[in-house]
């Protein structure tokens, strides 16, 4: 039995996921309020799925989740947040291997292929943070590619 623990405060939220989690067999759902409460159910067992929306948790600082994280590496992990900034995307997707993201507005076949992905314990990332994602390191590549261009003008 897979158990996933879900941490938002949203009533729709809990109820779509679990709707969608009912389809699958041998997975039990706990919706928690606090990150006090998760800490708690990881002591107890740290070989879960925790499905959070960071944005509307109680984690103060990106830091504090990857500590968390350090610290239970045995639990899966799915962001799912109508939006997180670019320096949690970064930290969390270059730090982390056992970390999904997918946002609340994505369509629903991505959001089904994100839980299908993730209660398999493989990572998954949606589209809108793969592009964020590959524009700000292609932006960075162009820079540098600019810079060179620019120094062999020079000479």
């Amino acid at each position: 039995m897979k158990k996933i623990l879900l941490i938002d405060n949203q009533f729709i939220t809990q109820q779509g996921l679990t709707t969608l989690f009912a389809s699958y067999k041998d997975v039990a759902l706990e919706i928690l309020a606090k990150k006090r409460e998760l800490i708690e159910a990881l002591i107890k067992n740290e070989e879960v799925f925790v499905v959070l929306d960071y944005t509307l948790s109680d984690f103060e600082t990106i830091e504090e989740l990857l500590i968390l994280n350090q610290r239970f590496p045995k639990t899966n992990w799915l962001l799912f947040s109508t939006e997180l900034s670019l320096d949690l995307l970064k930290q969390i997707y270059f730090k982390t291997t056992n970390f999904s993201i997918v946002y609340k507005d994505c369509k629903e076949n991505e959001i089904k292929e994100a839980l299908e992905e993730f209660i398999s314990s493989k990572r998954y990332v949606c589209n809108a943070v793969s592009i964020t994602l590959l524009n700000t390191f292609q932006g960075k590549i162009t820079k540098g590619k600019e810079y060179i261009l620019l120094q062999q003008k020079k000479r």
